[in-house]
């Protein structure tokens, strides 16, 4: 989610600054604090938008352990803001197209094992 409010806002389509102000908040209220991925796309996005001045908030969340090491390294995040800094207004290299926009949102769905008839079979069914 944070991400795609990231690929928004590179867009043009909300405000930086109040991206900036949600990914401050984020820091406050996002729950759980531990193995909770969503931290992955928080640092993410700030690394995209080149929000240096939202780099401390990211160091401690790598220092308390919301951002598993197994995930990425702090010097990671760092790399990515640097590049973001480098290219400011536009998609960092490193998103290798997925952050691009896709056609028909029925379509591409229907392609994913969450929507796939094997799924809504229920459990037991082998994931493939």
């Amino acid at each position: 989610m944070c991400e795609t409010l990231g690929m928004a806002t590179l867009r043009g389509e909300l405000a930086r600054d109040e991206m900036a102000r949600f990914l401050r908040a984020c820091r406050e209220n996002l729950k759980p604090e531990q193995n909770c991925f969503v931290w992955n796309g928080w640092q993410s996005t700030i690394a995209m938008l080149g929000l240096v001045d939202l780099k401390p908030l990211v160091a401690e969340a790598f220092e308390r352990g919301s951002i598993h090491s197994t995930w990425l390294s702090f010097e990671h995040f760092e790399r990515d803001l640097e590049d973001a800094l480098g290219h400011a207004g536009t998609l960092p290299h490193w998103t290798h197209g997925e952050y691009d926009l896709f056609g028909d949102t029925v379509e591409e769905l229907s392609k994913w094992y969450g929507f796939s008839e094997q799924y809504l079979q229920g459990p037991g069914t082998p994931c493939p």
